[in-house]
C-alpha cells in the first residue's frame, strides 16, 4: 500500500514463488494506485465508487491492455522455452501493476523481456496512479487530459468553428485547470530529459542512463541494464547518485514544488 519496493529477499517477490502472494500483492498494488477518497467512500457503502471515476477507468484500462499486450508479446517470444500462457500472464500483470503503481516489486528479470515490452513498460512508469494515491510519476488523470487535449486539437484543425469542451468524467475542466496541467506533463518531460542528459557520462549505456532517470523521477526503483530488476544503483559513481538523489526529491515533492523553492518571490513572502 505504500508502493514501496524494498523486500526482505535479495530477489524481492521471486524469492516466494508463489501465485497467492502476487495474485495478493497485485490487487493492493493496484488500489493503492487509486485514489484513497474513493476507498473511504466505498467502505461507506458507494460499491461502485470506484467505476465512476473516469481516473480509476483510465488506469485500469491502461493496465488491462498493458497486461494483454505485455502476455501475447511474452508468450510469442518464449515459447521454445516452454512458457506457457499462465506463467506469462502471472509474470506480466504483477510487474505492470508494480510498475505502474511505482512500487518497484519483482518476481523477474523483465530487462530481458523482449525489446518490443521496454518502451510500454517506460511508458507505464510515466503514467504512474492516480490523484490522491501514494503512487508517483505523472498521474493517469493527467496523461488522461493529455490525450483528449491532443484529440481536441485534430478535430479543431478539421473543424476551426467547433466548441470542443474536455471534460473529466462529468466534470468539464476551465482553460486554467488545463493550462496547468499540460504545463505539468511539459515540465515533466523536460526535467527527465535533462536527467538522462546528465545521466549519461555517469552511465555503462543510454538505457541505464534513460532508465535509471525516469525511474528515479517517477520513484519506480528498478530500471534497464545495470540498473535493473535484479541488479542495483551500486555501480552508479556518486555524481551520478547525487543527480539522481535530485530526481526522486523532485518526484515524490511535485516539480512546482521543488522549483518554487529556487524562485526568488519565494523566498521575499
Amino acid at each position: 500500500l505504500a508502493t514501496g519496493g524494498f523486500s526482505t529477499r535479495t530477489v524481492s517477490i521471486a524469492a516466494y514463488d508463489s501465485v497467492f502472494i502476487e495474485v495478493v500483492l497485485t490487487v493492493f498494488m493496484l488500489l493503492a494506485g487509486m485514489n484513497f477518497a474513493l476507498h473511504y467512500r466505498a467502505l461507506r457503502g458507494e460499491v461502485l465508487a470506484w467505476w465512476k471515476d473516469a481516473e480509476v477507468r483510465f488506469f485500469l484500462g491502461v493496465f488491462a491492455a498493458s497486461v494483454l499486450t505485455g502476455t501475447v508479446i511474452l508468450h510469442h517470444a518464449r515459447a521454445a522455452t516452454g512458457l506457457g500462457w499462465g506463467r506469462a500472464l502471472r509474470e506480466v500483470s504483477f510487474t505492470c501493476a508494480s510498475i505502474m503503481t511505482t512500487t518497484g516489486f519483482s518476481t523477474g528479470d523483465f530487462d530481458k523481456w523482449p525489446v518490443l515490452l521496454k518502451p510500454m513498460l517506460i511508458l507505464l512508469m510515466l503514467v504512474g496512479g492516480c490523484a490522491g494515491s501514494t503512487a508517483g510519476a505523472i498521474k493517469a488523470g493527467r496523461i488522461q487530459v493529455l490525450l483528449k487535449a491532443i484529440v481536441r486539437e485534430v478535430r479543431l484543425f478539421m473543424q476551426p468553428q467547433a466548441v470542443l469542451p474536455i471534460r473529466l468524467g462529468r466534470k468539464m475542466l476551465d482553460d486554467d485547470v488545463l493550462r496547468s496541467i499540460l504545463s505539468f506533463v511539459g515540465l515533466y518531460m523536460r526535467v527527465a530529459l535533462s536527467g538522462m542528459l546528465a545521466m549519461i557520462p555517469f552511465s555503462a549505456d543510454i538505457q541505464t542512463a534513460g532508465s535509471a532517470t525516469i525511474a528515479c523521477l517517477s520513484n519506480v526503483g528498478p530500471g534497464f541494464s545495470t540498473v535493473g530488476p535484479l541488479a542495483n544503483f551500486a555501480g552508479i559513481p556518486d555524481a551520478g547518485k547525487a543527480v539522481l538523489t535530485v530526481l526522486m526529491l523532485m518526484g515524490r515533492l511535485e516539480l512546482y514544488t521543488v522549483l518554487a523553492l529556487f524562485m526568488p518571490a519565494f523566498w521575499r513572502k
